[in-house]
């Protein structure tokens, strides 16, 4: 079994990944995670409120991560709770071990591939083909 400070839970990105290089040469990112929770008490109110943790990644994982999900991407995330000293302050960090992109990066919108006049598109016979 685990120890109690394992950590897993999927979410939101809240920012994109920024690559940084440790004085060793090991390659890490900071990300933050928006875990929602929405219920609906005895008298049907909705409510819904979200936690914010802060993670690291390093090494292959980090380059993945900024190449494939930014800011608004679904992951899930596995790893270690840990306290981090920040600037004279401590805060609460997952220390990732696992990680899996459950939805990319936002497509900007692109523009439908037409044919000019001089091009001729093909004509494709599906009759059999099938």
């Amino acid at each position: 079994m685990q120890g109690s400070t394992y950590f897993n839970a999927i979410g939101i990105l809240t920012k994109d990944f920024e690559l940084k290089t440790s004085a060793n040469g090991v390659v890490y990112a900071f990300n933050g995670l928006a875990i929602n929770r929405k219920w609906t008490t005895q008298s049907g109110e909705q409510k819904e409120d979200v936690i914010f943790i802060n993670f690291s990644l390093f090494g292959k994982q980090a380059e993945n991560a900024k190449q494939y999900v930014g800011k608004g991407s679904q992951v899930y995330i596995e790893g270690r709770l840990a306290n981090r000293k920040v600037e004279q302050k401590t805060e609460l960090q997952v220390f990732v071990e696992k990680i899996i992109f459950l939805s990319g990066k936002k497509v900007e919108e692109t523009k439908p591939i037409t044919a000019s006049k001089e091009e001729e598109i093909p004509e494709i016979d599906y009759e059999g083909a099938f």
